[in-house]
């Protein structure tokens, strides 16, 4: 009987956490409609906390792309796991911390925050879906030189043992 590994592996493990963001996501999604319809009041506050946890969010998630590049060098990539730890609470403190901070800001700052915070969130998760795309781009690239260098050999192997490769138009003839 063939042994299957993925027992040994604890699902939960490695979907709980996805699922819990998935419903962080779906719960501003909700969040934005109840606004719409008037059943929720959202002010500046709370918007440029979440503008700005959402920036540092993608921000973190940028880094964790520059921490991946196996260029980096081993201190450098200990700088950069240091600064996505503290971005990545920086951000988790702005959505649930921020809005509650009495801080004495005029309602037109407010917005002005809320807006460029906004326009940077948004700029910063289009670069990411670009570092994304790059990454995916690079890792199908890899795979085809996996493939050719495999190819290369195989044909190594065969010119070097002088191994005889039946063509389609010799199966034809039998």
């Amino acid at each position: 009987m063939r042994k299957n590994y993925f027992d040994k592996i604890p699902i939960n493990k490695l979907v709980e956490p996805n699922m819990l963001i998935h419903y962080i996501g779906l719960t501003f999604i909700i969040l934005g409609f109840l606004f719409l319809f008037g059943w929720v009041q959202i002010n500046s506050a709370f918007i440029l906390a979440v503008a700005i946890s959402g920036a540092l969010f993608v921000l973190g998630d940028i880094l964790q792309y520059k921490i991946e590049k196996s260029e980096v060098k081993s201190r450098k990539r200990s700088n950069i796991i240091a600064i996505k730890t503290i971005v990545l609470f920086l951000s988790i403190f702005s959505l649930l911390a921020l809005p509650y901070i009495s801080v004495n800001i005029k309602d037109e700052l407010l917005d002005k925050l809320a807006t460029v915070a906004s326009i940077v969130a948004i700029g910063l998760t289009i670069l990411n879906i670009g570092l994304s795309h790059e990454k995916v781009q690079s890792d199908i690239f890899d795979a085809y030189q996996d493939i050719i260098v495999d190819i290369e050999k195989k044909i190594d192997d065969v010119t070097q043992n002088e191994v005889e490769i039946p063509l389609e138009s010799d199966k034809e003839k039998e």
